[in-house]
């Protein structure tokens, strides 16, 4: 093998690869908070996954893989008791210790927990402190929306490396608030590794062209850069559809439906690979399961929602993220694979090993998310 090519080579490796950790756990997940100062204190209303709050409150008792409203009553003290631990002032004095607020089931095995802040809250001196965020999975989010009598004064996406928000005196701007979803968007489709697999296993052919029963490699950088503008256009016109309509709620479905046809979907691409349907049906099959995808998307920003007074920024923000995302994966992955599009090692390992691998990656998916008490 040309040694030139063998960095190449294990790039493609590392790639199809990564996936694996997370096939047998969640991805990094969102949690949520409400800030809402008034003239007597500050409230606060988280929204956690029911899965992440496990590690610190048993709530499954039954172990049926959903957590109930009477599983939410029987933990609410524990739960009361992990709301104060979350969050705190600075500076702080005896006013502004924490007190419990109401415990409640929210949408999608969410839990919500409400804290609250007595005493008059100035602004400029207050500073609003995470807790407990190292102790959730590694890369985990916050996403905080500051508001106040029905003003978005600030959004941001906070983690372990950045746990603190200044109250500000001003609302967001919405350039601002642009910046804040820009940048969600390209961490869930970095973080999203069902929509990168996708994607991948899409552009795994791209190089190449069908030519009888077989794969021939193409010609030359624009037949090639071509059907590369097909797939990724085919795929990104979609998504963006159903991701719209979702989140504006027109259309939707259930998410365990949309995250187990998803799965399905990575492994239909991939025995596409295998066993082609016929010449030129990568891009359509870009465009079908975008739709799909979209819909994945979709599922994450309703998690963060919508500001109020922002929805637009909000949403285009998360959309130009997300293609953000997906260019920097085609800008790594493209180069090589065209470099090595002829050479001997291309097909038998890269094209078809690599799907073959994709499949079993996306089936432990796809029995996790139909079997969810499996994973």
């Amino acid at each position: 093998m040309d040694t030139r090519l063998k960095p190449v080579l294990w790039l493609l490796l590392g790639l199809l690869l990564q996936p694996w950790h997370s096939a047998l756990a969640h991805d990094p997940g969102i949690s949520t908070v409400r800030v809402m100062p008034d003239a007597a204190g500050l409230s606060l209303l988280f929204s956690i996954n029911a899965s992440e709050l496990e590690r610190f409150v048993s709530l499954d008792s039954d172990r049926d893989a959903a957590v109930s409203l009477a599983e939410v009553e029987a933990a609410a003290a524990q739960l009361r008791e992990l709301a104060t631990s979350l969050v705190r002032l600075e500076p702080a004095n005896g006013s502004r210790m924490p007190r419990a607020g109401p415990v409640a089931l929210g949408a999608q095995q969410t839990i919500e927990l409400g804290v609250r802040f007595d005493g008059a809250v100035v602004p400029v001196d207050t500073q609003l402190v995470f807790l407990r965020l190292d102790e959730f999975p590694p890369d985990h989010r916050l996403y905080v929306s500051l508001e106040q009598d029905g003003a978005l004064l600030d959004a941001r996406i906070l983690s372990a490396r950045t746990p603190q928000l200044t109250v500000p005196a001003q609302a967001i701007s919405t350039l601002r608030l642009l910046q804040t979803y820009i940048a969600e968007g390209v961490q869930h489709i970095w973080n999203g590794f069902d929509h990168m697999l996708f994607l991948i296993t899409l552009l795994l052919p791209a190089v190449l062209v069908r030519r009888g029963a077989g794969w021939m490699p193409a010609e030359g950088l624009k037949p090639a850069t071509l059907e590369l503008l097909k797939v990724v256009t085919a795929f990104t016109v979609a998504h963006s559809i159903t991701l719209s309509l979702s989140v504006l709620n027109i259309l939707s479905l259930p998410s365990r439906l949309v995250e187990s046809l998803i799965a399905l979907s990575v492994i239909l691409a991939a025995l596409n690979n295998l066993w082609p349907l016929g010449r030129g049906l990568r891009w359509p099959l870009a465009l079908g399961f975008g739709l799909l995808h979209g819909f994945g998307f979709a599922s994450v920003l309703s998690l963060l929602g919508l500001p109020a007074g922002g929805q637009l920024a909000a949403l285009a923000g998360f959309n130009i993220g997300i293609e953000l995302g997906q260019l920097a994966l085609v800008a790594l992955l493209f180069p090589p694979l065209y470099l090595a599009r002829a050479r001997v090692f291309f097909q038998p390992l890269v094209l078809r090993a690599g799907s073959v691998l994709v499949i079993l990656v996306a089936g432990v998916w796809l029995w996790q998310r139909v079997l969810p008490g499996a994973a």
